[in-house]
């Protein structure tokens, strides 16, 4: 880090112009209006009422998953945003089925652009994705749940969103299949050589 001294004498940190260079390119992460979409409305619901930690942070536990209670209105659950859900997967047993990818479990996308991530689980079946550093899914979070189709194929558009570089980690699991299945998207930010030796240059 460069330093300079200050009127008064004393040594004041500045940003050294490749730093700033780097953040330039980089970006923020996007803003996100309140009212979204429905996902979105129950993460500013859990901010506003400080209730509903679950929905804010993948290390508090979700909801217990109520099977019954999905079947009769699957969209009240994939309404509501909880990132822990991808450590809630069903427990391995006689006649519970592994959650399956079918795509690359590693992959790169160019900042802005869109891949989409498909994992075989039951048909109908809810499954959650959840992203470690940044990047959004189609509700503009870093984790959604969406329902499988007919054939059990389930798909999450995950963006690399200004803001996300380098490699993103994303955890995707279901209720009703058992095991959680890991991608890892490297996110290029053109113009960007090596991000990670920014701090020691």
């Amino acid at each position: 880090m460069v330093h300079k001294d200050s009127p008064d004498g004393e040594l004041i940190p500045t940003i050294p112009d490749n730093i700033a260079k780097v953040s330039a390119l980089i970006g923020r992460t996007p803003f996100i209006p309140k009212d979204a979409n429905p996902m979105v409305r129950s993460v500013v619901e859990a901010i506003e009422t400080q209730k509903y930690p679950e929905r804010l942070h993948s290390l508090i536990a979700p909801k217990p998953f109520d099977e019954a209670a999905y079947k009769t209105d699957p969209q009240a659950y994939l309404n509501i945003v909880e990132p822990g859900r991808v450590f809630q997967p069903a427990q391995p047993g006689p006649g519970v089925s592994r959650l399956k990818t079918l795509s690359p479990s590693s992959i790169e996308v160019v900042q802005k652009e869109t891949i989409s991530l498909k994992v075989k689980a039951l048909p109908n079946a809810p499954v959650t994705f959840t992203s470690f550093d940044l990047g959004a899914f189609q509700n503009q979070l870093t984790s959604i749940t969406v329902a499988a189709d007919a054939d059990g194929v389930a798909v999450a558009r995950f963006t690399g969103t200004p803001g996300s570089v380098n490699t993103v980690n994303i955890l995707a699991a279901s209720p009703t299949s058992s095991g959680n299945l890991k991608f890892r998207v490297t996110v290029i930010v053109p113009g960007l050589e090596n991000p990670a030796t920014v701090a020691t240059n």
